[in-house]
């Protein structure tokens, strides 16, 4: 089984739906489906999604960050599913504009810029170019270059992020 998110078509982010716990609870008995839209109202009425088990994961912590997602996207167009049903192809540009959230998000070019410690390319490269955290993108030398343009473009353009 594969990762599962919810993710806002208009705000380019997306968020870990709790794995195999959100198709337990929220796909097994149709709260939401693959691919569909998500009614955010049915997926806070669905009461066991919430009641986390300790030790386990989604950790309750996630699953506030899951909470004010949902609230901060309720009006938008949310989208339930596999990374395939929402994100672009791993070789388009539109990719960099994408961002995960949450504590074991994948880097991204937004969240990067949104960083203080990273006023520049450069700074990022310089930290990340030995670690097994960085995306496929930092390894592809066109989409690098591309990242790096985007990450400039966000840096100049948009304030940083606490």
């Amino acid at each position: 089984m594969n990762n599962v998110y919810l993710t806002c078509q208009m705000c380019k982010t997306y968020l870990d739906a709790g794995y195999r716990w959100a198709a337990l609870y929220l796909e097994r008995p149709q709260i939401v489906e693959q691919g569909r839209p998500v009614s955010v109202s049915a997926v806070f009425s669905a009461r066991t999604y919430w009641e986390v088990p300790p030790g386990g994961w989604p950790t309750p912590e996630h699953l506030l960050l899951v909470r004010q997602f949902l609230l901060d996207h309720y009006e938008h167009n949310l989208i339930y599913g596999d990374s395939q049903f929402f994100l672009p192809d791993e070789d388009s540009e539109e990719i960099l504009d994408w961002m995960e959230i949450g504590a074991y998000a994948e880097p991204s070019v937004r969240a990067l810029a949104a960083q203080e410690e990273y006023l520049t390319w450069n700074e990022v490269v310089t930290r990340h170019q030995n670690s097994d955290f960085m995306p496929y993108w930092f390894h592809d030398r066109r989409l690098r270059a591309l990242a790096r343009q985007r990450f400039e473009q966000l840096r100049l353009t948009s304030p940083v992020l606490d």
